[in-house]
């Protein structure tokens, strides 16, 4: 079946955890699986006060790629990429191609990100680029786990520390 405009959400314990939003999708009856075109992915973090008591994040307000407030407003990650696919029984997706993910002023580039549904981990099993305003870097593998907003890099990880300066 082929949809046009597709809107996907996923939420817990009464929030919405995220909002997957594509131009175009085939969704396979049989399996679950729906393959999208330019996926763009909106994941609610937690705050540390959610996290501490053990809620889940978001607002539930879908963002579209590009609005001013999604670059400043750091308890969001995006996602977005020219393909993906999704699995509707586990909640695991895949961005494929020109994948990036941002975070408030922190960004990260890549060919590939997989999302695991029940981790709640971003995972990218390739060259990753990524930057914020005080570093910037590559590694070979890179995974980001949503639930402690910890990046984890290996495989030939380079750094460049940015010189901060400050007020005086």
């Amino acid at each position: 079946m082929n949809l046009e405009g597709l809107e996907l959400s996923q939420g817990d314990d009464g929030k919405v955890l995220w909002t997957l939003l594509a131009e175009q999708a085939e969704m396979q009856e049989q399996g679950g699986m729906i393959y999208a075109t330019e996926p763009f992915l909106t994941y609610y973090m937690r705050t540390k006060k959610q996290a501490e008591d053990g809620q889940p994040g978001g607002t539930g307000a879908p963002v579209r790629f590009g609005e001013p407030d999604v670059a400043d407003t750091p308890d969001i990650v995006t996602v977005k990429s020219l393909t993906g696919d999704i699995d509707q029984q586990t909640h695991n997706m895949r961005f494929i191609k020109e994948v990036l993910v941002l975070n408030g002023d922190r960004r990260m580039t890549s060919d590939e990100l997989s999302y695991s549904g029940s981790e709640r981990i971003l995972t990218s099993p390739e060259k990753t680029f990524f930057a914020s305003p005080n570093m910037n870097g590559d590694s070979g593998k890179v995974m980001w786990d949503l639930n402690t907003n910890m990046l984890f890099a290996s495989g030939g990880v380079t750094v460049d520390w940015a010189t901060v300066q400050s007020e005086k």
